[in-house]
């Protein structure tokens, strides 16, 4: 079995701790400051184990030991290791995916779902892999969603009272979640109870903002993220009262079943867009910015969902890497959210798009901090891919590439409390790292020029990278019967 074999089974398979590797030398790189400040050139970064030992200009590095391995990074880039801040990583394969696009962080927002009734095992993962007995991503995890009385996606937890809401929060602190993850369909006095709870317990919650609540509410009661941007366009509106009135109205005469009422509710959504208040807007993103309410537009998934009826766009080479079971799943046809969508639906879902764009500008002028996420699990979504791609369209609604990549890096550092460790490339921290081709500052597509990965050390060199990019080439997964597609499966395409 050749190197690279053993390596793609690793990233796959359990494994017994490694020998100690020897230390990694990066000779002549430039090291990109994702605080915003200029990239430094012709640095030496020393790694020792896990850990950057220490960052020296050239002149002054001296050899650290004779079985050193030497990497010649003139001409190259050092950034941290990308962190994807939204993904329903539901297959082994992905992790491998991820890693190969630079992708050494990701938070699940949704722990343990079922995948056509087999669970997926994030917590077993993350214990593998922070044991050093699996090769991946670092995963920050959450609890089963917690969503209405008739929540949208199979296996969540239906919520139907306050205490059903706080044992639930008590019951996922308990079971190891490292956060709370609240959804659409949570009634506002529900929503309260597992906010206060949330706050007893000392555990961060986050998600969806509820359909019958202010966005200002949930930031005020201390949401740590806020998913898709759903109800900041609704906050911005001088119509919010009227249209959460109206949504409660909806929602009353479908009995409370998303499903039933999500195309009267959607007209509402375009009243609401094309309503903007700039003096509203103003007062919201100020409010966020104060209670450190992160956004996490996930632009790259709206894009997508806005663009199924395109064929030019349903022809992405990058389906090579998806099976045939989620390529029958991503059909619109066979998808109970889009399956009823018309001509006009996409079109509207286009402009809300463009708009979602323009709302991304205005929170980052004004300080709302933001995550860069995929969502992926969701059609058209590429596990590692299409965190690059976010950090295209971050760049399109306004952000400069240092402030895109500060969505990736630094910012989910700050946002999970580890900016001791991760987040930046400096002395004493943690080695997730790229190596890359290309100045990701000039241009945020250099992201993608990616020459080397260490992952907690380890170095996966670029020949190994397109081989595990290779091996993830389709391969069947499930086989079921095609009627069972139309139906939701949990923890499948979830979420969005």
């Amino acid at each position: 079995m050749t190197f690279v074999s053993v390596l793609l089974l690793a990233l796959l398979l359990p494994f017994d701790p490694p020998i100690p590797a020897p230390p990694i030398v990066i000779v002549g790189v430039s090291v990109v400051d994702t605080r915003g400040g200029p990239s430094i050139s012709g640095r030496t970064v020393v790694l020792s184990g896990d850990t950057i030992a220490k960052i020296v200009a050239d002149e002054d590095y001296r050899p650290v030991s004779p079985d050193a391995i030497v990497i010649d990074g003139k001409g190259k880039f050092l950034i941290p290791g990308l962190w994807d801040m939204h993904v329903h990583c539901v297959r082994e394969g992905n992790l491998a995916l991820n890693l190969a696009n630079g992708v050494t962080g990701l938070r699940i927002m949704w722990g343990s779902p079922a995948m056509a009734g087999i669970p997926v095992p994030h917590g077993s993962w993350k214990r593998e892999i922070e044991g050093g007995r699996r090769v991946g991503p670092r995963l920050v995890v959450a609890s089963n969603i917690l969503d209405g009385p008739k929540p949208i996606w199979p296996t969540t937890i239906a919520v139907s009272t306050p205490e059903q809401g706080r044992k639930a929060v008590r019951d996922a602190k308990a079971a190891g979640a490292d956060f709370i993850k609240v959804y659409s369909m949570l009634t506002p006095e529900c929503y309260r109870a597992i906010a206060a709870e949330a706050k007893v317990q000392d555990i961060a919650f986050a998600g969806h903002v509820p359909t019958l609540l202010s966005a200002r509410e949930a930031s005020d009661l201390g949401q740590k993220s806020m998913e898709h941007m759903y109800g900041l366009f609704a906050a911005c509106s001088p119509a919010e009262a009227e249209l959460l009135k109206a949504r409660q109205t909806i929602l009353d005469e479908a009995k409370g079943d998303w499903a039933t009422a999500r195309l009267k509710l959607r007209p509402l959504d375009e009243k609401v867009r094309d309503s903007f208040s700039a003096e509203k807007g103003d007062a919201l993103f100020a409010r966020l910015k104060a209670n450190e309410t992160w956004q996490c537009p996930t632009l790259v998934v709206l894009h997508a969902l806005a663009h199924l009826d395109d064929s030019a766009f349903l022809k992405d080479p990058r389906l090579i890497y998806i099976d045939s079971f989620t390529k029958l799943y991503w059909d619109p046809k066979n998808d109970f959210r889009l399956r009823n969508m018309k001509a006009e639906d996409f079109a509207a879902q286009k402009q809300m798009f463009e708009r979602s764009l323009e709302l991304v500008n205005k929170m980052s002028k004004a300080g709302v901090p933001i995550l860069a996420g995929t969502d992926e699990g969701n059609p058209y979504i590429f596990a590692g891919f299409s965190l690059h791609d976010e950090l295209g369209f971050l760049v399109k609604a306004g952000l400069s590439p240092s402030e895109a990549l500060r969505t990736a890096t630094l910012n989910p550092a700050k946002y999970l409390g580890r900016e001791a460790t991760l987040g930046t490339v400096e002395a004493g921290k943690q080695a997730d790292l790229v190596l890359l081709d290309a100045d990701p500052l000039i241009s945020i597509g250099n992201t993608r020029k990616i020459r080397a990965v260490v992952v907690r050390g380890r170095l996966i060199d670029r020949t190994q990278l397109d081989a595990m990019i290779k091996g993830a080439e389709q391969r069947p997964l499930l086989a079921p019967k095609p009627e069972s597609a139309v139906k939701p499966v949990g923890g499948f395409c979830p979420d969005h």
